[in-house]
């Protein structure tokens, strides 16, 4: 999904960028932190850093953009192919 949002833009995907105290979850700042043990991963709130998350804001247009890619027809021949 993030590498997605990085082509398409957040909006184009169901997603908004939290990129201050303006969303719903409120203010954003902080930095991301992941349990070795469980891979569990947990927003930490704190000071300014170059971090930021994705908030979900429309899981069927999420869900559209990822099939629409992922089901979308080859414009190259595959390497059986003869090239035209």
């Amino acid at each position: 999904m993030t590498t997605l949002v990085a082509v398409r833009g957040a909006a184009k995907v169901g997603t908004l960028q939290c990129t201050g105290c303006e969303t719903v979850r409120g203010c954003c700042d902080g930095h991301n932190t992941i349990d070795p043990h469980t891979g569990n991963n947990e927003w930490v709130l704190g000071p300014k850093t170059n971090q930021s998350f994705l908030i979900l804001q429309d899981a069927e247009q999420a869900a559209a953009a990822i099939d629409e890619l992922l089901c979308e027809a080859p414009t190259a021949p595959s390497f059986n192919e003869p090239a035209v």
